[in-house]
């Protein structure tokens, strides 16, 4: 699955996720949930909670997390059995 990421504050990121279809863009993948989601601040090496994700549109998820350091770096992927996601890199605004 590929993914694309975006920092939208210092408790807020935005990430979509598709499969990968033979499409330009591929096609949404839905359905994930906060519980599906590990967001890591790699600059102090700790998982960071995802207390919600909010789908719209289809496949693009508004994560909501405590706050974490302006300027620190983050990434983001899913897990979902069976499924292999990418991981989005985020700053943290």
């Amino acid at each position: 699955k590929q993914s694309g990421a975006a920092s939208v504050s210092a408790t807020t990121a935005t990430i979509r996720f598709t499969n990968i279809d033979g499409s330009a863009q591929g096609t949404a993948f839905t359905g994930l949930v906060a519980g599906d989601f590990v967001l890591t601040d790699t600059t102090i090496a700790g998982v960071v909670a995802v207390s919600s994700a909010v789908e719209n549109p289809d496949g693009t998820y508004l994560l909501t997390f405590a706050a974490q350091t302006t300027g620190d770096l983050g990434t983001i992927t899913a897990t979902k059995t069976s499924f292999d996601f990418g991981t989005g890199s985020i700053t943290f605004l």
